[in-house]
């Protein structure tokens, strides 16, 4: 549904343009978030992986050690041992890659998606809102308006009980033309929606308690390097 005025037009896709900026920035952050979290995820089961691959060099060089007849041979025995360090070197480093991406995981979220998903919210929210009130005025021309004017004086005239009457009369009237199935379809809006928000359950926080933690987190991160 095209509006008439073609500056209005001009606006409403301004609007439209920078709405699609923001929820696209706000979905790029939001990937960021799941990669990050995907990643948290998949050095976890690594971590569960050498852990069993040490249990059973544990259990192979302890047999390897001794043989049937009473002699013992370390050459098994070593390469296991190698292989169980070399697993715990790196089971130390994934935990603190863990460590640190948990907290720049909890830190994106709370800071950049959220301000972002507002920020994004708020430019759709006014897309919405700009193209119903245009529509609205422009409904609302001088012959409508003096019709519906008419009607006041008329129902006014007819000594409703109250001063409020006729206009709840007039409101109700309207409300019953509404239909909760009616399909709304626009060139301009086809592909604009509210994004959804993946918090992972780090967004319980009030307003105060979030800038604390988000503050916290910084100074957590930025004294935090992985040897």
């Amino acid at each position: 549904m095209e509006l008439q005025n073609q500056q209005h037009n001009e606006q409403l896709q301004l609007l439209i343009s920078e709405a699609d900026t923001a929820r696209n920035s706000f979905l790029q952050l939001q990937e960021k978030a799941t990669e990050i979290k995907n990643n948290i995820e998949r050095n976890k089961k690594t971590i569960i992986a050498l852990e069993n691959d040490n249990i059973e060099l544990q259990a192979k060089s302890d047999k390897a050690m001794i043989s049937d007849t009473g002699e013992v041979t370390f050459k098994e025995f070593d390469e296991c041992s190698n292989a169980i360090f070399n697993n715990n070197r790196k089971i130390q480093a994934l935990r603190k890659v863990i460590e640190k991406f948990e907290k720049q995981l909890e830190l994106t979220i709370l800071d950049d998606c959220q301000s972002a998903y507002k920020y994004a919210n708020l430019k759709i929210s006014k897309v919405f809102e700009y193209y119903a009130t245009t529509l609205l005025n422009e409904l609302l021309n001088d012959d409508l308006t003096n019709k519906l004017n008419t009607i006041l004086y008329l129902l006014k005239s007819s000594k409703m009980t109250n001063e409020n009457e006729p206009i709840i009369f007039i409101l109700e009237s309207i409300k019953n033309k509404f239909s909760s199935s009616f399909k709304f379809e626009s060139n301009h809006l086809n592909n604009l929606s509210f994004p959804s928000f993946q918090s992972y359950g780090y967004s319980n926080y009030s307003v105060i308690e979030s800038k604390r933690r988000i503050e916290e987190l910084k100074n957590q991160l930025e004294n935090n390097t992985i040897q």
